[in-house]
């Protein structure tokens, strides 16, 4: 019987962000995915919209699913949501392996990933990418989620959700990786954050810059495959 793999997509993405990973992972998993409150075609906007409202979705998909202890991928903030669940909920997953997690939330880190979260900025400056956001994005709608990410981002950095104790709590095996080429997550924060998992392993992807349409798909998928047996 094939082992169920949930896939957590990150800020300002969606579950159709894996189509061509899920290709690399189907022979040997059952994938799972989800789009978060306001992501993708989910249409809910939340008053508690953040890293705690994720993590009741994930527990909410989990148990309308029926998963017991699940692999889980996350990517970006999706690793962040996964990590986090499990520290309070310990054996929600059995194994959790995250790419491109940013973990040191501060104000000065804030106000840097948000300074540009503006969707007038962006249709200017980055078009391509605003269009992209708007195929993403059939529920709220990208501006409205762009908005509410801002404001989630900078909550992070004045009250960060996972601190030194969450991570030494969990009690599972966790793959904390980075691509080498990663602009948003430094090497440092990622060797600090797998230093203080009990069953923590690094894994460092070569040629490998943040963005998940820029990860080559096959090797994520080989990796992910040889870590999750």
């Amino acid at each position: 019987m094939q082992k169920d793999l949930v896939l957590l997509h990150g800020a300002l993405g969606s579950a159709k962000q894996f189509s061509n990973l899920e290709e690399s992972l189907k022979n040997n998993f059952k994938i799972h995915k989800l789009d978060f409150t306001s992501h993708g075609s989910s249409s809910i906007v939340s008053d508690n919209f953040g890293i705690e409202q994720f993590a009741d979705d994930l527990k909410i998909f989990m148990g309308v699913r029926k998963l017991s202890k699940p692999f889980v991928f996350g990517f970006s903030m999706g690793g962040y949501v996964a990590m986090y669940l499990e520290s309070i909920t310990p054996g929600t997953f059995e194994k959790i392996l995250t790419l491109g997690t940013k973990y040191n939330w501060d104000s000065e880190t804030s106000a840097k990933e948000t300074a540009i979260l503006d969707a007038n900025s962006m249709i200017e400056k980055f078009p391509d990418y605003a269009n992209y956001l708007e195929k993403l994005h059939s529920g709220i709608g990208w501006k409205e989620l762009m908005k509410l990410t801002s404001e989630m981002m900078l909550n992070l950095g004045a009250n960060p959700v996972l601190t030194d104790k969450h991570f030494s709590e969990i009690q599972i095996p966790c793959r904390i990786s980075i691509g080498d080429k990663d602009k948003m997550v430094t090497f440092d924060e990622t060797v600090t954050v797998f230093k203080k998992l009990k069953l923590g392993s690094l894994l460092v992807l070569p040629e490998t810059q943040h963005p998940l349409e820029r990860v080559n798909t096959l090797r994520l998928g080989y990796e992910l495959n040889s870590f999750f047996q």
